[in-house]
């Protein structure tokens, strides 16, 4: 549990450094890890970040071994959407613009 807040906070950390790269799409996104909690990230003019429940335009479900493997360049994170070890309902250009974030250094 401690390495998805880590790994979550340290997207919410590039989010936050970062901004400019974060405003070409507008939208919110929650990730939901199971057992552990969930997270918004918020894109658009003003990006922000926070851990808490809320009302997104796209949700990702996954385990914390799944969001572990996100970080790894040796995962595809599109193999595991269509092996469904990770679901997405809403707005699936969101789900992609996540991709920024996978397999950052953490």
């Amino acid at each position: 549990m401690e390495r998805s807040e880590e790994i979550l906070n340290g997207w919410g950390a590039i989010l936050s450094a970062n901004p400019d790269e974060f405003s070409e799409v507008s939208g919110t996104v929650k990730v939901v890890v199971s057992g552990v909690g969930e997270w918004r990230f918020k894109f658009g003019e003003t990006p922000s970040f926070v851990k808490g429940e809320g009302k997104a335009d796209c949700s990702i479900f996954l385990t914390p071994s799944i969001l572990d493997k996100l970080c790894r360049p040796e995962y595809n994170p599109q193999e595991l959407f269509l092996r469904g070890e990770l679901q997405i309902s809403g707005d699936p250009i969101l789900a992609m613009y996540m991709n920024k974030f996978f397999q950052s250094a953490l």
